[in-house]
């Protein structure tokens, strides 16, 4: 999707209104997508899960380095080969590209995955865009994975207040695809409020005040930007088809506050006040989540089986991931 014009302008407000907790704008998503969640068309994945990659020398050290640390969660935790480029062809490059946005494919292009030729993952360090979360969320797009709030089951698990969303993200970002009409591809795995591929409660909201997003729930917290989680991680091995056994999964994810003083300003009334930053950046202290129904295990065995090692199982992982949420640290 190309943006121009009036379109492109709104499109840099936007980016720039959520300056604070950035958001790449995804260029390769529209609402003429094909595809869903993840690609179903195998010619869209890497060959071999093999990705090439080469970063700019525009990039201070400091930078480099922490691409090069969302890079190796990678190989950590998947069978995903990022290599450095030699003489390949089809190559990912982390440059921070003309449109001075962060985004991730191919420009002009709505496709995710696999597209031929030169990809970039752009990254502008003057957006705050170069960060660990940052790196790893592109890499799923290059990777063929899409947003996890556009599920057609997502219904189930947030409500998608459209009417606090910029319109210039409203089909881009938050429209969903049905698997029925074989636009997606869930691959078989739950919906993931901690997937590092689902936008945080306020993304891309015209009013920092109010969400463009919340759990059907009540409780359940999302917008995780730290690091993968373990469906996360479950759905990369399972579309590259890795071999078994996969390697250990992440640890469970956590909300962490990521300021000192966020208990004070919570204690001062600051969540109600200033809700677009303090319910994200403070949600240890702004959320009390303890025994929030929605996390929990389907099965009375879950516990034994979670002993047992079921939820590192590579034979077992999808099912328990999805009945045994509770037990093994889904939710």
């Amino acid at each position: 999707m190309y943006f121009s014009g009036p379109i492109l302008l709104l499109v840099i407000y936007a980016v720039f209104f959520v300056k604070a907790i950035p958001m790449e704008i995804d260029l390769e998503l529209n609402d003429n997508s094909s595809l869903r969640q993840a690609v179903t068309d195998n010619t869209h994945l890497w060959p071999n899960g093999i990705v090439p990659y080469q970063i700019s020398d525009a990039y201070s050290a400091a930078n480099k380095a922490i691409i090069l640390s969302g890079i190796q969660e990678f190989a950590k935790y998947t069978c995903i080969q990022l290599v450095p480029r030699t003489t390949q062809t089809d190559y990912v490059i982390f440059e921070e590209h003309p449109s001075g946005t962060c985004w991730a494919g191919k420009w002009g292009q709505v496709d995710v995955g696999h597209l031929g030729g030169v990809q970039y993952v752009s990254l502008i360090a003057s957006q705050n865009c170069v960060r660990k979360f940052n790196v790893i969320h592109e890499l799923m797009h290059i990777l063929g994975f899409y947003h996890e709030q556009q599920r057609d089951d997502r219904d189930q698990y947030v409500n998608v207040l459209y009417n606090n969303i910029n319109p210039a993200f409203q089909q881009v970002s938050y429209e969903k695809k049905s698997t029925a009409q074989g636009m997606a591809n869930n691959l078989g795995t739950p919906y993931d409020y901690n997937s590092i591929m689902h936008y945080h409660a306020y993304a891309f909201s015209t009013d920092p005040s109010k969400p463009a997003m919340t759990a059907t729930d009540g409780c359940s917290l999302f917008g995780n930007e730290i690091q993968f989680s373990r469906v996360d991680v479950l759905r990369v091995n399972l579309l590259y088809k890795c071999p078994t056994p996969y390697k250990s999964p992440p640890p469970k994810v956590t909300y962490p506050d990521n300021n000192t003083n966020c208990q004070s300003w919570a204690a001062s009334g600051e969540c109600a006040k200033n809700p677009g930053y303090m319910k994200i950046n403070c949600m240890q202290s702004c959320y009390s989540v303890t025994g929030c129904p929605s996390c929990k295990d389907d099965n009375a065995y879950c516990p034994s089986w979670a002993t047992a090692g079921y939820c590192t199982n590579s034979g077992y992982m999808t099912y328990m991931y999805s009945n045994c949420r509770k037990s093994c640290g889904i939710c």
